[in-house]
This record gives C-alpha cells, sequence and structure tokens, in this order.
C-alpha cells in the first residue's frame, strides 16, 4: 500500500475507502491458514511490513489490522517497497500456492520499480497495479504489472470508485487462478 505524503492527508472519507479497497478484495476470500494468507507492506521513503503471510488467519484480524495502518507520508519510493514484499513476504511464502499481490499506487515512484519487478516475474507472482488519483504514472502501473495489461492495471481517478474496483480485482484474480488451474491441468494430463 501506497502511505506516502499524499495518503497520509486524505481526508478521513478517502482513508476509508482506500483502506477499505484492500478489505474489500480479501472479504471476497476464505482467510485461513490453509487458504489465502494475507501481508500488507506500506511504503513511502521507507518500507514497513505491517503484518506477514502467518499472523492473521480470519477477516476480522486481517481487517482490524489494516484499520490500524497509519501511513508515514513522506516520498513515493514503490520499488522499494517491491523488494520489501518479496524479501518479508514472498520469499518465505508457501510452495504450491499461486502467489498474487495487489500494488496500490497514488504518486509517481521515484525509485526504481523495473528490477523489483522483474523478481516478482521470475517468482511466479501474479502482480496488479493499481492507481488512484490524477497523479500516478501509468506506464508504471504497466511495468509493475503482469501482462495483458487489461487484466492486471487498474485505474481509478478518485477514491469513490474504489469499491467498484474491488469486484473487478477479484475478477482478476479468480482469471489467474483459473488460467494457472488450467495450465496445471493441461500439463498434468500431458504427463500421464
Amino acid at each position: 500500500m501506497d502511505g506516502s505524503a499524499s495518503i497520509k492527508s486524505l481526508s478521513s472519507e478517502d482513508t476509508s475507502q482506500y483502506k477499505g479497497l484492500v478489505k474489500s478484495v480479501i472479504s471476497f476470500y476464505n482467510v485461513s491458514k490453509d487458504a489465502l494468507n494475507v501481508g500488507v507492506v506500506v511504503y513511502s521513503t521507507n518500507a514497513t511490513t505491517e503484518f506477514k503471510f502467518d499472523e492473521y488467519y480470519t477477516k476480522p484480524e486481517v481487517n482490524t489490522a489494516i484499520d490500524a495502518i497509519v501511513f508515514p507520508g513522506d516520498f513515493t519510493r514503490a520499488g522499494n517497497g517491491l523488494t520489501k514484499v518479496r524479501n518479508e513476504l514472498f520469499a518465505n511464502g508457501r510452495s504450491g500456492i499461486p502467489n498474487f499481490l495487489v500494488v496500490l499506487m497514488d504518486g509517481v515512484s521515484i525509485d526504481d520499480i523495473s528490477i523489483p519487478s522483474a523478481f516478482f516475474r521470475a517468482m511466479d507472482v501474479y502482480v496488479l497495479a493499481v492507481g488512484i488519483g490524477d497523479f500516478y504514472a501509468k506506464p508504471q502501473l504497466v511495468e509493475i504489472a503482469n501482462d495483458p495489461d487489461s487484466a492486471y492495471v487498474f485505474e481509478a481517478s478518485s477514491y469513490d470508485m474504489l469499491p467498484a474496483l474491488a469486484t473487478r480485482i477479484k475478477e482478476s484474480i479468480c482469471n489467474g487462478n483459473n488460467m494457472i488451474f488450467n495450465w496445471l491441468a493441461t500439463a498434468s494430463s500431458s504427463l500421464l
């Protein structure tokens, strides 16, 4: 989650919608030790792991942790955030489970995002990028997200649009899972 100065200065309503986007996407899934695991990193000048995949196993626990997030309010360094996610969340992820990352941005990252983004593709993590407001750079979203852009890049010109985006993000994750399961079924049947 972007935690830069522009996020810190949001109205309480927009902050609620911003956090609500994350909670809404999670609400579509079964959160448990054996199902969906959730972790959150907030990035600005520095990146902070708010909680890891193995800390909360229920939706109420995850929602409470998200509500407690305080945004630092510095510069936008999405590359730093992506590196933190890779090193502290996905480096110890469960094997054999599809991995998805949703990156939220409302500004232009001032650090390199290309190398951290390439690492996620090499790790077979499906990355969705969400640009919010008027000041993000779409080319950065495209660089961060998997292809095709139509399935993995999302834009909202205002925070009021975020509730509707949750359903589209959920559909993209479900479609990504279907692609993975179809590939696995094809691969396993071709091995028979």
